[in-house]
């Protein structure tokens, strides 16, 4: 699969969870081009406000593939991450995340660490 094919993934995620009165964001989680986890937000329905998509996919990966260095994944998300979901990715280690299509990244957030699906 390509990256838009799996930010689709995390749209079609996403709009799961619009579905079910959770905020607008999912997550896709992909390891060696197979898709591990798909979540998204599910902080109203947990009454946790760290419950984002991102947070909640390196959560489950790291459970399912018993890790905490997820350095051989890729995590493709519907927004720019808020600091949160920046900083627990960083922990994570990796080595590149997607965000949605003509989302703006703040200039040298993680040497490139993040990159847009758009086609340059």
């Amino acid at each position: 699969m390509r990256d838009d094919e799996f930010m689709r993934i995390a749209l079609e995620t996403a709009w799961n969870g619009v579905k079910q009165g959770e905020a607008p964001f999912g997550a896709c989680l992909v390891k060696e081009g197979r898709v591990v986890v798909r979540v998204h937000n599910v902080a109203r329905r947990s009454w946790d406000i760290t419950a984002h998509a991102e947070v909640q996919a390196i959560r489950d990966a790291c459970r399912m593939l018993k890790t905490l260095d997820l350095s051989d994944t890729v995590l493709y998300a519907t927004c720019e991450p808020c600091p949160m979901c920046f900083s627990a990715s960083v922990w994570a280690s990796f080595p590149g995340s997607c965000t949605e299509p003509g989302s703006r990244m703040p200039s040298g957030w993680a040497s490139g660490r993040f990159r847009s699906t758009r086609p340059v």
